[in-house]
Parts: structure tokens; C-alpha cells; sequence
């Protein structure tokens, strides 16, 4: 369908005040509203989505708190276990005693690991300050050294040079 001719809009007395112009606002407005109930839709679906990861997170949550749980007490039986196996050589209180300076090298070795980990975080302020900085410093050095398409130096680089 054209624009003029037999069957196009102009011909048939539709003028741009007319027909055209309303059937155009009515598409507009039609699109408008067709964006808006598919937004709508959207965050309804996104809500139900959460929804479900939301349960889905909190039943995970729970089967790994089990299982700490478990392994709690699978630490104890273990314990328990290694005092009972070097206890076939040395007494009982030998073999506990070494099995407690077993675990507290471990735990040491371990906190001390942890702690140069931990020394490694950066404030988040900071982090924040120190990406603010190099964003400005990119946009600055971005517009400074900003050249024409030609090749030319800006006027202002110009003004610079003839004041050297």
C-alpha cells in the first residue's frame, strides 16, 4: 500500500490532518501500551522467577546446614578415631596429646593462610575511590588529548604550545 495511487491514503482524501495522522497516534499509543503490559509481564515473571530460586536457595541452605551438621560430628568420630589408632603404641593421654598438636598445627597453618588472605581485601571505599579516580583520569586524558579528524591539534592545544 502506497502513499499515493488508487488504494494509498492521500488518494482516498486522507490528508496528513486526517486519517493518517490519527491511525499514526493510535499506533503509537498502541505501542506505547503494548510496551508497557510486556514490561508488566516481565516483572511479574522476573517476581515469580525469585520466587522459586528463592525456595529453591533456602532448601539448598538447609541440606548444606545438614550436612555441617554432619561433619561436625564426623570431625568429633574422627578425632576419636586418631587417639584410638596412635593410642596402639602409647598410651591413651600420649596419643590424645599428639592428636591435639596435630590439630593445632593444622589450625595455625590454616589461620595464618587466612589471615594473609583476609590482609589482601581492600576497603571497598577505596575500591570505589580508586575505580572514581581512574575513571576520571580516562575521561580527562579521553577529552586532552582529544585530536580533529584532519589531524590538527584542538585551539586549545595550540594556545598551549605557543605559550611554551
Amino acid at each position: 500500500m502506497g502513499l499515493f495511487g488508487k488504494k494509498g491514503w492521500l488518494k482516498r482524501g486522507r490528508g496528513l490532518g486526517g486519517g493518517l495522522m490519527r491511525s499514526w497516534l493510535e499506533l503509537l499509543r498502541g505501542l506505547g501500551q503494548g510496551f508497557l503490559d510486556v514490561l508488566r509481564a516481565e516483572w511479574e515473571q522476573l517476581l515469580a522467577d525469585f520466587g522459586v530460586s528463592a525456595k529453591r536457595l533456602a532448601f539448598g541452605v538447609g541440606l548444606l546446614g545438614a550436612a555441617a551438621m554432619l561433619c561436625f560430628w564426623l570431625l568429633g568420630t574422627f578425632v576419636y578415631f586418631l587417639i584410638q589408632v596412635v593410642a596402639i603404641w602409647l598410651p591413651v593421654w600420649g596419643a590424645a596429646g599428639i592428636v591435639v598438636l596435630v590439630l593445632l598445627l593444622v589450625i595455625g597453618v590454616l589461620g595464618l593462610v587466612g589471615m594473609r588472605f583476609l590482609k589482601k581485601i581492600e576497603n571497598p571505599i577505596d575500591t570505589v575511590g580508586r575505580r572514581w579516580d581512574d575513571h576520571l583520569d580516562w575521561w580527562e586524558a579521553r577529552l586532552v588529548d582529544e585530536r580533529f579528524d584532519d589531524g590538527t591539534a584542538r585551539a586549545e592545544d595550540d594556545d598551549e604550545e605557543d605559550g611554551e
